[in-house]
């Protein structure tokens, strides 16, 4: 028996799927509000890499994928600001 704790779901239509997608952006991009710190734009680019984090969750049927994928991109983001 698999437990699935995700509501995305491969079985689930692309319309339903679409919805949570942009959903789960929106509270993920409202989640990074303070880092932005009101920035518009910064919004918009954590709207969408909460899309590709998704995205990519769906293709690979693993979490730790777009765990990593936001890990490096801060990482990234630290080394190019930061450094």
């Amino acid at each position: 028996m698999s437990i699935d704790f995700s509501f995305l779901n491969t079985k689930k239509s692309i319309k339903s799927n679409s919805i949570i997608i942009i959903l789960s952006s929106m509270l993920f991009a409202y989640g990074h509000l303070y880092s932005a710190q009101g920035n518009a734009i910064l919004l918009v680019q954590f709207f969408i890499l909460a899309i590709l984090f998704s995205f990519v969750y769906l293709k690979t049927k693993n979490i730790y994928y777009s765990i990593l994928m936001h890990f490096f991109y801060n990482l990234m983001i630290l080394f190019l600001f930061n450094g």
